[in-house]
């Protein structure tokens, strides 16, 4: 079940996140041009709670998994994800059936978050990145840019009809 935090959920915030291994650095937010990671930050954890949307995983009532959207004001909304390799699909399908905004991700290329939203192909030894399509052929996503060793994808706009909660019965 995937269900939104609130501030009273901070210390189970703090502690998943502590105990995690962000094994791709990829689970903070950029405040002054600084990446501030979440890990023993519990003033930073505190404060997302009450001014952004932190969304979690989660099974027997223990996190399994964090998704953040971080809108820093005046700039463009970026989705962060820290979670097991097969709880990602978890988080897109949440993501696609309850989040209509246009989101931006920016990740290593070689994060698995990516092939939920991107193929990856190689053509005579050249890696190519092309957005995945939903069933009626319309893109995912947008990729913006390849800067080094990461790239910058933007989650296309999308029109809810229903609603998804992480039911294994969808999955």
């Amino acid at each position: 079940m995937i269900r939104r935090l609130h501030s009273k959920d901070s210390i189970s915030v703090l502690h998943f996140v502590n105990i995690f291994n962000d094994f791709w650095m990829e689970f903070y937010v950029t405040i002054l041009k600084e990446r501030v990671f979440l890990k023993n930050n519990l003033k930073l954890i505190e404060k997302l709670l009450k001014t952004q949307q932190l969304y979690a995983l989660m099974e027997h009532d223990e996190i399994e998994g964090l998704m953040l959207i971080y809108r820093s004001k005046g700039f463009r909304p970026y989705l962060k994800l820290l979670c097991r390799t097969e709880n990602n699909k978890d988080f897109i399908k949440y993501l696609k059936w309850n989040i209509s905004d246009e989101l931006f991700i920016k990740a290593k290329v070689n994060n698995p978050i990516l092939k939920e939203f991107i193929n990856i192909v190689t053509v005579r030894g050249i890696i190519r990145y092309f957005p995945k399509e939903d069933i009626k052929h319309n893109s995912i996503c947008t990729i913006i840019g390849l800067r080094g060793k990461e790239i910058l994808i933007k989650k296309n706009k999308s029109i809810i009809k229903e609603t998804y909660h992480g039911s294994k019965e969808l999955l």
